[in-house]
């Protein structure tokens, strides 16, 4: 809640920034802002990682505990797009 309240504020005083006018204030909302737009997209990458690794430990467990047909077609059914290299092959 406190990154959230951090933010909110940052983006109030670039409105602030802006008002006030003047080449300095409005170069300073611009550096605001775009921090503040790199924060959250970096926020964003870091959770779409971990969920990322989640599914990547759940299909190495599905792929071992069946076999490689079985895994191939529940690959296709989903539409599994693979990023992480062999997956698809079992490592035992």
């Amino acid at each position: 809640m406190r990154k959230i309240t951090w933010l909110i504020d940052q983006i109030d005083l670039c409105k602030e920034l802006i008002q006030r006018g003047g080449i300095s204030n409005l170069r300073s909302a611009l550096l605001l802002l775009d921090n503040a737009a790199e924060i959250l997209m970096h926020r964003m990458t870091q959770d779409e990682l971990r969920f990322n690794d989640l599914w990547e430990k759940m299909l190495a467990k599905t792929r071992n505990e069946t076999d490689p047909a079985t895994f191939a077609r529940f690959c296709q059914e989903v539409a599994l797009e693979v990023t992480v290299p062999n997956l698809l092959t079992r490592q035992d």
